[in-house]
């Protein structure tokens, strides 16, 4: 976590490890108040930026006059689901042939979370679950 916030990582948002260590690494020193006064000032900046600060949920939701549609499985929900997803497709070269993987190759997974299932998939999509009030 030391290396992680004096790189510039000035917060996660995906797993505990800043609240879990953070404190332990103050008390001995090892990450300075100045530092973590730094990194908070940093993500604040950025929203104060951004105008969170003015109204931080202005952008969220529809206002009373829209229509509402609750029905996550809808035309319009399915058509903004699939614009989503076109849009943030990423295009790679296989150059070298890498892909598809051969049966007999093998993948190390090395790190704090190699073990983890959960957070191998922390920031990614999950699962629609419909909801129909």
């Amino acid at each position: 976590m030391r290396v992680a916030l004096k790189s510039g990582i000035n917060m996660s948002m995906s797993d505990e490890y800043y609240s879990k260590y953070l404190p332990g690494l103050i008390k001995s020193g090892k990450v300075t108040m100045e530092e973590l006064d730094d990194a908070a000032r940093h993500v604040l900046n950025v929203k104060y930026d951004m105008g969170l600060f003015n109204d931080p949920y202005s952008h969220l939701g529809p206002k009373e006059s829209d229509p509402v549609d609750t029905n996550a499985e809808s035309r319009l929900h399915r058509k903004e689901a699939r614009e989503v997803a076109r849009e943030s497709l990423v295009l790679l070269k296989n150059r070298l042939e890498t892909l598809p993987l051969k049966k007999s190759a093998t993948i190390a997974v090395v790190g704090p979370l190699a073990d983890s299932k959960r957070d191998v998939m922390a920031a990614g999509p999950q699962p629609v679950l419909p909801i129909n009030p």
